[in-house]
């Protein structure tokens, strides 16, 4: 984002500011950015939930400030499942912070790999509202643009032409970004923006070290190609190797029902739907 800016905008500097969602620290932070000799503050509409819940938070940055949209979509990858053991983030065997719904669940419930492996399967996805996914993650991010008044429907004619504009569900592709940049120097910067065609071809994308597949199934249901390879960094996995990894980083972990805190939580009905569709039920 910071790229695109800077070069849509010439002679602008864009400095990136880390914030934490623990809201006595954000105020401090927040305050700091506040103080310095900004022409402009931009956050995450979800650092905008933050100061919006917790009154204290109120009126402390300019009124000006730029709220985003945070660009999160699911429905291509929607098994991705964060997890959390005794405070610490739990890492799948590629050694990312993203796990499967489906593995974890597996894992707690004691399947086999083999029998792990017969989960990713179609009733399954189904079963798990992963093909309704797409309506929901678009009612979202649409409802996140127009409330700060940006253009989905613009954007996402943009983004779509690429096929699969996210990574994962947190992690956008780069003209998924672009486009969204675009936006934002149009309205706040008109008078120095200029053109630049293609510009996701010129920035660099940072987010693209760390790829989910989408599953075959899903990916049908999209009409785009789909995989069940994931890929870290160099390192690669198909979905039996990425099963035996992740089983064998998580026995080290020590990971069990009773210290796995799953975010999203999983319901009820996903429980009772995967016990059964597994043959436990």
């Amino acid at each position: 984002m910071a790229d695109s800016i800077e070069l849509l905008v010439p002679g602008t500097t864009v400095q990136r500011k880390f914030v934490s969602n623990n809201p006595s620290k954000l105020g401090a932070e927040l305050r700091k950015c506040s103080k310095s000799k900004f022409d402009r503050v931009m956050i995450h509409d979800s650092v905008q939930n933050i100061i919006s819940a917790n009154s204290e938070l109120e009126g402390i940055l300019p009124q000006e400030t730029i709220v985003i949209p945070t660009v999160a979509f699911a429905a291509f990858q929607p098994d991705i499942q964060y997890v959390f053991a005794d405070g610490e983030v739990v890492k799948n065997g590629l050694k990312s912070d993203w796990n499967s719904r489906i593995l974890v669940w597996s894992y707690a419930n004691k399947l086999t790999k083999a029998e792990a492996r017969k989960l990713f399967r179609e009733d399954v996805y189904e079963a798990l509202g992963y093909f309704d996914e797409w309506s929901v993650s678009e009612e979202t991010l649409s409802q996140s643009f127009t409330r700060y008044d940006f253009d989905f429907r613009r954007w996402m004619r943009a983004v779509q032409r690429s096929g699969v504009f996210m990574y994962g569900i947190n992690h956008p592709v780069g003209i998924s970004l672009t486009s969204l940049a675009t936006q934002i120097v149009e309205r706040e910067f008109s008078p120095k923006a200029k053109q630049v065609e293609d510009i996701h071809l010129l920035v660099t994308d940072y987010l693209s070290r760390i790829m989910w597949p989408v599953y075959p199934e899903i990916a049908d249901e999209l009409g785009i190609d789909g995989s069940l390879r994931w890929r870290v960094g160099r390192k690669y996995a198909h979905l039996d190797e990425f099963i035996d990894l992740c089983y064998q980083s998580w026995n080290a972990v020590g990971l069990d029902e009773s210290n796995a805190q799953l975010i999203p939580l999983l319901s009820e009905r996903d429980n009772v739907e995967l016990l059964r569709l597994s043959g436990r039920g």
